[in-house]
């Protein structure tokens, strides 16, 4: 759409295109990027690619696979992700669920979330998708999951990270269950260039 409103129907058609001006591209498939029987990555589900001005933005929903060997490795299920750029800067957020890894010693799941704004803007929304990404720049990094060690040692807690444009941002929070006692580890902390403070 290269006008400047909103158009509803064409020629009886329902189509439903915000206001322009852009180019969008929605695929419902998969997207494959590899060397077959080494590293290989695919993802199914749906892609758009927007083209706005000066910006481009890419955004996505389905299940990412990851297999080395011709053997999967990780599946994990994308929630949301959406990333853009612009002269502005680079700006995204990816949700990310891994449902279980099952490994020889034990068994992983849990909820990952990387946002990133390198802008100095506030970005609410991209290709229709709410980030609610606050004014940067920054790189976060959280996450909360559980972790079965050996069927019998259950390990569970949540993190935090953020590269900051002068400093680091950390907090943990964690428990680990052993023989029916369960022990906690709580901190937090920030590192900078001339020292670092930690709290626990």
């Amino acid at each position: 759409n290269t006008t400047s409103s909103a158009v509803g129907t064409i020629a009886g058609l329902t189509v439903s295109l915000p206001a322009g001006p852009y180019v969008q591209v929605r695929v419902d498939g998969s997207l494959y990027v590899g060397i077959p029987g080494a590293l290989e990555m695919e993802m199914a589900g749906t892609i758009t690619i927007a083209l706005r001005g000066a910006s481009l933005a890419l955004s996505a929903n389905g299940n990412l696979n990851l297999q080395v060997g011709g053997t999967t490795l990780l599946t994990f299920s994308v929630n949301n992700a959406a990333l853009v750029v612009s002269s502005s800067g680079l700006a995204g957020k990816v949700d990310l669920s891994l449902p279980a890894l099952n490994a020889g010693l034990g068994s992983l799941s849990g909820n990952f979330v990387w946002e990133i704004n390198t802008t100095g803007s506030p970005v609410p929304t991209i290709n229709n998708a709410f980030v609610n990404l606050p004014a940067g720049p920054y790189v976060r990094v959280s996450g909360n999951g559980t972790l079965d060690i050996l069927g019998f040692v259950p390990l569970s807690g949540a993190f935090n990270f953020e590269l900051a444009s002068d400093h680091i941002n950390l907090a943990i929070n964690a428990s680990i269950g052993l023989f029916g006692s369960s022990l906690s580890l709580s901190t937090a902390g920030e590192i900078w260039s001339d020292g670092v403070v930690f709290t626990t």
